[in-house]
């Protein structure tokens, strides 16, 4: 099992924002996948959220380092969902 390192969701009752560590436990260097999961209201088995941007790093803690902030920001990981075609631009509407 993948651990979520970091996990909030957007507002208002919104997906998921997760960091979740790809590399098996224990493994050096780590990687990690910033992602959202809009299923959270539904269970929906297997498959996995879209990554929205994946980082390697020495350690869990620089991982988190570089994606916990991204993540914190409701207009990044907007911005992140638009540039991987997730949603709409204002003008695509």
């Amino acid at each position: 099992m993948h651990d979520v390192l970091y996990e909030r969701l957007l507002p208002p009752e919104g997906p998921a924002v997760r960091i979740r560590r790809t590399s098996e436990p224990g493994e050096m260097p780590v990687t990690a996948v910033l992602e959202v999961e809009r299923r959270v209201k539904r269970a929906v088995p297997g498959g996995r959220p879209p990554r929205l941007l994946s980082v390697t790093a020495d350690s869990e803690a620089e991982v988190l380092a570089f994606l916990e902030p991204k993540a914190a920001e409701d207009e990044t990981v907007t911005e992140l969902m638009r540039e991987q075609g997730l949603i709409s631009t204002p003008s695509e509407r």
